[in-house]
This record gives structure tokens, sequence and C-alpha cells, in this order.
């Protein structure tokens, strides 16, 4: 019954609100920035074997895929008059997004092992290739898998439907507003704020570490891969312990740091906003901010990675190798055309000097005739 009421409800339509319309509109345009830029991720991630290799970039190409997603469903428009389609947009935000806030706090805890705390590290294995496998299942278990089931709760109850800008968790549905207020915080936002927390709490801790370790060591280049770590003199062998963090751990946190804090940027807007809405009110203002925080987060993650020293090096070093091969063909053509041109100079100089070796030829031809032709006369007189 409760299906068949809400196929009527969306099979006659409803009156869209104008500020709505402009909201949607904003939505799928800022989705599709964002899904161009999760597309350069991808693109860029599988193109270059480093960084194929590289673990930190390995979390990042996680999140970049369920941004890709949730930017499709949000080119998806203003779907509230298809129930089979705004269900799909429902379940695809619900999910994509809390995968992606799996993935941010999974780039969070790679900061928090490899450079905050030892003992962490120490848990895993010791081999970075079997850590690093150990690792990823993990994440993708707790990122990938669980949110599955959380997703579908909604799904199961037909808690689906329109929401503002896109289809979400309905709350306009008086009969079960109290059960959808609910899920939404217990299956979304209980999670996005918990990760939000977590990604916060490494973030300073991380960035109170490496303040400290710029005051001790100002001279130490502390970025990516010119990474240079050199002990102190002696005169502050009391502060080398505070010097404990590996290369390793330097590194992952300058390619991820920023990825948590774009995390928590996108969805404190949208928590404040939706939580002002449980509450009976309605500001545009609230629901154009929340619009564009949660739609940009993709393309943010995308210029955040392509800010990264490695991938800009990646980059530049595709352009310089195209244009030293242009450079190559363009050097092998004007070869080809010195060739040609000296050729044809060889060939005018020999066919020159042809001539003039047959004129020279002829010239001796008539002298030798001419002398014959006096000696001849000679003799007879």
């Amino acid at each position: 019954d409760i299906l068949l009421q809400r196929k009527i409800t969306f099979a006659h339509g409803r009156m869209m609100n104008p500020d709505n319309s402009t909201l949607c509109t904003i939505a799928q345009v800022l989705g599709g920035v964002s899904f161009i830029g999760a597309l350069y991720v991808l693109v860029c991630f599988a193109s270059f074997r480093r960084l194929r290799r590289a673990f930190a970039f390995q979390l990042i190409a996680f999140i970049a895929a369920n941004d890709l997603v949730e930017a499709a469903a949000l080119l998806l428009g203003n779907v509230d008059n298809n129930f089979i389609e705004c269900t799909i947009q429902g379940f695809s935000l619900t999910y994509f997004t809390l995968a992606s806030v799996g993935w941010a706090c999974a780039a969070a805890f790679t900061v928090h092992s490899e450079f905050l705390n030892e003992r962490l590290k120490n848990c895993l294995p010791v081999n970075r290739e079997p850590r690093q496998r150990l690792l990823i299942r993990s994440f993708f278990i707790l990122c990938q898998v669980i949110p599955i089931f959380t997703s579908c709760i909604p799904l199961y109850f037909r808690a689906y439907g329109p929401a503002g800008s896109w289809c979400w968790i309905e709350v306009s549905d008086n009969n079960h507003r109290r059960r959808n207020i609910l899920f939404r915080i217990l299956i979304f936002y209980i999670w996005i704020w918990s990760g939000a927390a977590y990604c916060l709490y490494v973030y300073s801790m991380a960035s109170r570490k490496m303040t400290k370790l710029y005051a001790i060591a100002p001279h130490n280049v502390i970025e990516g891969k010119n990474l240079a770590y050199k002990a102190m003199p002696s005169t502050s062998a009391a502060t080398e312990g505070d010097i404990s963090a590996s290369v390793a751990g330097i590194e992952k946190w300058n390619i991820l740091k920023y990825y948590p804090m774009a995390l928590v940027c996108s969805e404190s807007l949208a928590s404040i906003n939706r939580i002002y809405q449980i509450f009976g009110g309605n500001s545009m203002i609230l629901s154009t901010l929340q619009t564009v925080t949660q739609t940009l987060l993709g393309a943010g993650n995308s210029i955040l990675f392509a800010l990264t020293p490695t991938v800009r090096s990646e980059v530049m070093s595709l352009f310089s190798n195209n244009q030293q091969a242009h450079g190559r063909v363009v050097q092998s053509q004007d070869i080809k055309r010195s060739d040609q041109f000296l050729s044809e100079d060889v060939y005018r100089y020999s066919s020159i000097n042809d001539g003039r070796s047959a004129a020279f030829s002829s010239f001796n031809g008539n002298m030798l005739t001419k002398a014959q032709s006096m000696h001849d006369n000679a003799v007879m007189i």
C-alpha cells in the first residue's frame, strides 16, 4: 500500500518550487564539474605507473571513483516525478557519499599510523607490500561494503524521495517524518560527523607535529620526493626524539593532508542546513551553500590532486616528452630537407662541371684540329 501510494504521488507530479528549480540547475552544473574533475583523477592514475604504485594515490583513486558516481547521480537533475529514478538518485547519493567519506577517513588513518602513532604502525606487517594489501582490503570492506547495508535501510522502508535540490531521505512526508529524520541521523550524519571529527583530530595533531619539526630543523626540506631529513647538531641532541617520523610518513602527509579538510568543508554547511530543516526552518542561503559545497567536493579533490608535486611532475614530463618527440621529428625533417638540398646542389655542381668539361673537351678538339691542319699545310709547302 505504501509503495502504491508513493507511485500515485509521483505519477500525479508536483509543482516544483522555483527556488528548488534553481538549486537543481546549480547542482547539475556543479555536478558536471565534479564529474570531469574525478574523471581527470582516474585517467591520470591509470596513465602514470608512479601514481599506481603509491599507496596514497591508491586511496585518492578510490575517493575519486566514488565522487565520479556521486556526480553522475547529480547529473540526473530533477527526478522528483519519477519514482524509480528518484530512488536510484537517493540511494546513490547516500551510498557513494558514505563511501567517499570512508576513504577520506582511511587517508586520515594512514597519516595517523605512518606519521603520528608508531604503535599503530607496529600492529601492521613490517614489509611494505603486505601491509598495503592488508590495509586496502580492510579499507575496502569498511568503506565500500558496509555502506551498502546502511544505504539499503531507507530503500527497504521506501524512505527515498524529494528532499530539496535532489532526491534523498524524505522528511516532507508527515506520516513517516520522525522515522526518516532518525534515518538521516543514524544512517548518514552520525558517520559524517564522526569521520569529520576524526579527520580534524588527525589534521590538528599532524599540523602540530610538522610545526614542531620545522622549529627543530628549519633547514630541512620536507616536501614530497625532495625530502631531506637530517639530524641536528649536538646542541639540539635533547630534541632528537621529536624527529621520529619516517620519510614515507611525511610523504603521505604531504599528499593526503588536505583531503580530510575538503570533506569537513563540504559536509559542515550541509549538516547545519539539514539540522535547520529538521526543526522546520527553510533558508535559501543555507540551501544554496549546501548545494555548492556538496556538489563541488569531487572538483575540490581533483584540484588538490592536480596541485600535488608528484602529479605536476608526471604531467609536465608527459608534455616535455611530447615536445622532445616533436623536436626530434622536426629535426629529422630538417635533416631530410638539408640532405635533399645538398643532393640538388651536388647535382647542379656536377652538371655545371660536366658542361664545363664538355666545352673544354670540344675546345681542345677544335684546337687540335686546327693545329693538325696547319701542320699538314706546312708539310705540303
